[in-house]
């Protein structure tokens, strides 16, 4: 109850009654709440309940009913307990991924269809399952068969972070790996050609709005795409973060705040290609880099600073449009019926 912390807060949904001899209820609620046996019964409460979700999971019906309705309080104790309590809770985790379609897997599913000799558990923040698994930055690893996690929500990368790592697997977010362990190399083996005066100037074009520019080998369909350091926010976790300290009124809201993406290019997108023949000192040019940039904030789930100043990119490029005119209806002869 509320007088005595008998159970964790994740697991402030139990409701039962507890039995003991060896509690002393003749001194003050004070004294018997620093009692080492309350400890001692907490602790079995805690595995006693893990447990239990252990056997719940064998039903796979009963299991997603219990999901459904307590998922984010075991996600809690995943990020707030340690050693082997956090270890099972991993095991109860799930979430959905590339392969799992409507349906959400857990760690060991995954696990058990990652490659041979693979070393990274792979996953992706979004705003939502969809806009995750449409994100460019995983393209590559979709066509290569890689699974990747997709996290709809803030308190599911909190949960990977704080996992860490599962069966000797790391858990790596996608979009700020370099993935050099994951791709095969020899796969690219074609000429890139010279894109290094491209990166230079795009870098200076862009400098208040990305840490670097350099080419991708992530990428398969989209030219360009936003990505993260090793120590970078994700856009997921970047809005979380804003919504608390504005809740909060954090003095220091923005202060410091998280740092620069890095702009990747695609080297085989026509668009790049494009651009890098092209005369970069051009009107053109310039709108074509600021467009580059704002689509793949847009795909990686970021918000534009300027999103009026976008709208007027687009709009002139639909003016810019051909459309081809209406084609008249050709005449139909009326059928005669005898």
């Amino acid at each position: 109850n509320d007088k005595f912390y008998l159970l964790p807060r994740w697991l402030v949904f139990m409701r039962g009654i507890v039995d003991s001899e060896d509690l002393p209820l003749n001194v003050g609620r004070e004294i018997l709440q620093k009692s080492k046996m309350l400890g001692v019964i907490q602790r079995r409460l805690v595995r006693k309940s893990l447990d239990a979700f252990s056997d719940l999971q064998k039903n796979a019906t009963e299991y997603d009913e219990f999901w459904k309705n307590f998922g984010k309080y075991i996600k809690v104790g995943a990020v707030e307990e340690q050693g082997d309590v956090q270890k099972d809770l991993a095991k109860l985790c799930r979430f959905y991924s590339t392969k799992s379609g409507d349906d959400q897997t857990t760690f060991s599913e995954y696990i058990e269809r990652m490659p041979q000799n693979a070393t990274k558990i792979l996953y992706l923040s979004g705003d939502s399952r969809e806009q995750a698994l449409n994100s460019p930055v995983i393209q590559r690893l979709i066509k290569t068969d890689y699974e990747v996690l997709l996290l709809p929500e803030a308190l599911d990368e909190i949960v990977c972070q704080a996992i860490g790592e599962v069966d000797g697997k790391k858990l790596v977010d996608a979009s700020k790996d370099d993935l050099k362990d994951v791709f095969d190399d020899d796969d690219e083996d074609e000429d890139n050609g010279d894109f290094e005066e491209l990166c230079s100037w795009l870098k200076l074009q862009l400098e208040d709005r990305v840490s670097s520019v350099k080419l991708s080998k992530r990428l398969v369909d989209a030219p360009a795409a936003l990505t993260e350091g090793a120590f970078g926010m994700s856009p997921t976790m970047r809005k979380y973060m804003a919504a608390q300290a504005v809740a909060q009124e954090d003095e220091f809201a923005g202060f410091g705040g998280a740092g620069k993406p890095t702009l990747e290019l695609n080297a085989k997108s026509s668009i790049v290609v494009a651009l890098n023949n092209g005369d970069l000192t051009s009107d053109e040019a310039e709108d074509a880099a600021e467009l580059l940039f704002d689509v793949a904030a847009l795909t990686g789930g970021y918000e534009l600073s300027d999103a009026t100043a976008f709208a007027t990119k687009v709009t002139k490029l639909m003016g810019q449009t051909e459309i081809p005119p209406k084609k008249e209806a050709e005449p139909v002869e009326a059928e005669v019926v005898e």
